[in-house]
């Protein structure tokens, strides 16, 4: 048995030495995002960015809530620019050219602090397993490559003691303030200097690198609202932030100040409860294996853990992503402490670890609005951690662990897998059932046959009553319908009603003081119907403009006013 063990391990080894590997994998997960991306019709996430890409430029002031993620925005105008023909797939394949840039700064970073290309494999496999619907580009994602630069940069300013390099991180840093306003949170990266100073202990140094990276940070807050104020934003921009002034203050949406901090106290503790659920029975087979001497006791105590290790893993099988965090932050610190003396990796180790926990921050869900976007630098450090503290244990020990490790990336990835069947938003079936596409060129993507069907029907009768660059009040989960009509958001926000009702009734009557022509208004007909939140405030201005209802599935309803029929365009500057 010993021989067939060495024959196949010398074969792996072989296999894994071959020098265009690392290029395959890279290339692989690549097409792996392609063919994800081709299905899947999201109404309200991907129609929410795409609104803002389509109008950034034309109409800003109806999309102003979105100067919050000002160069977010900015990028996707421009593709939409330049590929917007290529409708929906279009930004789905840029989305997958910046996943597989982080992919390879990813990858980059492990193996120039000392990690063998291997623990970025895994890691990033790891990751990409649970890209279950690939999106179009959104600030999740683009919030990730910046901060991998910002890491990159870092390090280079680290390990060549360089205020020039640093300065560059913090003009990044400033930069990447904009893609995603929380991203103010990623200012804390600078910690990284503690444990540097505690190494080179040269003050001057430490000091001069603080004040390069705020002199940068400076720097590139400076420049963005350079951009901002040259090309006419700069006003968008301040009613961005008293749109975000008002959500931090009202109490009863998930963007409150109130319920962002317990999304942060729900993330920690959920931490802690999966690397309690991932980490107890490994350390009892550990214990076993050490101090009881009969081998069929051992046998059976082995037995016993794995069989409940495997219910908890079960009992917690909604909730991976935060195992999955959980076991890259304790990855983290373990690799630093045992790599201590490589200063390199005890950097990077601490960069992880900080966008890991940091990244989260100002999202309603936490890390599940984030999903591993956070987890880019740290998930490498997971492998690396396992073949590290393998290497400190022999015989049954070593064994016992190997075990668990193998076990455990076989239940994310089976996670993954069972994941990518799942439908996407507001679909029915299973991926096998996305087989029909809308009949709009924008799109692109396919979808189940109920889903093209309503999109197909609520377009048809929109297009009877609104005009590209008209104003529509799309209600509810649908701003995609903004972006396929090409026409613009009444309250100056693609998606208002996901703020709540205070927002919701807020925008709505800012909207009616403006003036200018009643928009056409669309809503999902199961939320007609719905008697809490932002639903009867949007009752009420339909009874109150005399709308009637000229279409209706089981999807969509579509209601326009009797008085003007023709709608005009509003105000929206």
């Amino acid at each position: 048995m010993t021989r067939v063990f060495r024959l196949i391990y010398g074969r792996l080894s072989r296999a894994l030495s071959w020098r265009p590997l690392p290029l395959v994998v890279m290339l692989l997960l690549a097409v792996y995002t392609l063919l994800r991306a081709a299905q899947g019709l999201n109404l309200s996430d991907d129609g929410f960015v795409l609104t803002a890409y389509a109008e950034v430029f034309a109409a800003p002031g109806s999309v102003a809530y979105m100067f919050l993620y000002y160069w977010t925005v900015v990028a996707g105008g421009a593709w939409n620019a330049v590929a917007g023909g290529l409708g929906i797939y279009g930004f789905r394949l840029l989305e997958c050219v910046v996943l597989a840039a982080n992919g390879v700064l990813a990858a980059r970073l492990s193996t120039g602090a000392g990690g063998r290309w291997l623990y970025a494999a895994l890691g990033l496999v790891v990751l990409y397993a649970r890209l279950n619907w690939i999106e179009v580009f959104e600030y999740n994602t683009f919030t990730a490559l910046v901060t991998l630069v910002v890491v990159a940069l870092m390090m280079r300013a680290l390990v060549r003691r360089s205020c020039a390099w640093m300065f560059a991180a913090g003009v990044a840093l400033g930069l990447d303030v904009f893609v995603r306003l929380p991203n103010v949170c990623l200012g804390l990266l600078i910690v990284v200097l503690v444990p540097y100073y505690r190494r080179c202990r040269d003050g001057r140094l430490a000091v001069g690198l603080l004040l390069a990276a705020a002199g940068g940070v400076v720097a590139g807050v400076a420049l963005t609202v350079g951009c901002m104020a040259l090309a006419g934003h700069l006003g968008y921009f301040a009613e961005a932030l008293s749109h975000a002034a008002f959500l931090s203050a009202d109490p009863d949406n998930s963007h409150g100040a109130g319920s962002l901090l317990l999304a942060v106290g729900r993330n920690w503790a959920l931490y802690a409860i999966g690397f309690g659920l991932a980490a107890l029975c490994p350390v009892l087979s550990l214990l076993v294996e050490g101090r009881v001497g009969s081998k069929a006791l051992r046998r059976l105590l082995h037995g016993l853990l794995a069989a409940v290790w495997l219910a908890l893993m079960f009992a917690f099988r909604n909730n991976h992503i935060y195992m999955i965090n959980a076991l890259a932050l304790a990855a983290c610190a373990y690799v630093a402490y045992e790599r201590r003396a490589c200063l390199r990796t005890v950097c990077l180790a601490w960069l992880a670890a900080l966008v890991a926990l940091l990244m989260p921050l100002g999202s309603d869900l936490g890390v599940l609005s984030t999903g591993v976007h956070n987890l880019w630098a740290a998930a490498p450090f997971v492998p690396w951690a396992c073949a590290l503290l393998l290497k400190r244990l022999s015989g049954g020990r070593r064994a016992a662990v190997a075990a668990y490790a193998v076990a455990t990336l076989a239940l994310v990835m089976a996670k993954g897998a069972a994941a990518t069947m799942a439908p996407a938003y507001y679909e029915r079936g299973t991926r096998l059932t996305d087989v029909s596409a809308a009949g709009h060129p924008r799109a692109n993507v396919l979808t189940d046959a109920l889903t093209a069907s309503a999109v197909d029907g609520a377009l048809t009768v929109m297009r009877a009553h609104v005009s590209p660059g008209d104003t529509v009040l799309c209600a509810g989960d649908t701003p995609l319908l903004h972006y396929l009509t090409a026409t613009r958001p009444y309250m100056r926000n693609p998606w208002p009603s996901v703020f709540g009702r205070a927002y919701f009734e807020r925008q709505l009557g800012g909207a009616l003081r403006g003036g200018g022509r009643l928009p056409v208004a669309v809503c999902r007909s199961a939320d007609y119907y719905v008697t809490d939140g932002w639903r009867p405030a949007f009752r009420r201005f339909l009874e109150a403009g005399g709308y009637r209802r000229v279409y209706a599935d089981d999807v969509f309803m579509v209601f326009v006013p009797q008085r003007n029929d023709a709608v005009g365009t509003a105000p929206s500057d």
